[in-house]
């Protein structure tokens, strides 16, 4: 009898991608950020979870996948799913601590055009990021089975006695 996986394994949620300012040379605003949540509603593929800043290769793989994309203040943020193990081993090991995110411009795709959207994710691991500011990935928690996102901020929160 094969091992049912949780739901979630080998994910992590909530994280930081990417976050309104100048980086290398390309102004990006909050309204960029709208654009491109907006735009991955709408596209024919989910953005790729990629090793580094390399150049796309034919049959070069994807190490997982970037989902449920949205903005939570000034930052954009999301889930990673189905990560593969050896990425999820390096995040262990502390090897890719931090991420940057490759945006299109003026991507026509599916009989439209789309002024921003997310491309891939680059996990980094010696590289500086354009984008300072984001949450590094140590910060999050692993939990058995998978990755979950960091609850301690949840567990900070002072939720009324009305509300339980």
């Amino acid at each position: 009898m094969s091992k049912v996986l949780p739901e979630h394994s080998n994910a992590v949620r909530g994280v930081e991608i990417f976050a309104p300012g100048t980086h290398n040379g390309d102004a990006y605003t909050e309204a960029d950020l709208d654009d491109i949540i907006a735009a991955s509603k709408e596209l024919d593929f989910r953005p790729a979870i990629k090793i580094g800043h390399s150049k796309d290769a034919p049959g070069a793989p994807a190490y997982g996948w970037v989902t449920n994309l949205r903005r939570v203040g000034e930052k954009l943020v999301a889930d990673f799913e189905d990560m593969h193990d050896s990425v999820v081993e390096a995040l262990r090991k502390k090897s890719y601590d931090r991420v940057s995110s490759e945006i299109y411009f003026n991507l026509d795709r599916v009989g439209k055009k789309f002024r921003r959207a997310l491309k891939a994710v680059a996990l980094l691991g010696a590289e500086v990021p354009a984008v300072a500011g984001l949450v590094p990935l140590h910060k999050m928690q692993f939990a058995e089975g998978g990755y979950e996102a960091l609850h301690s901020l949840e567990q900070g929160l002072e939720v009324p006695q009305q509300a339980v």
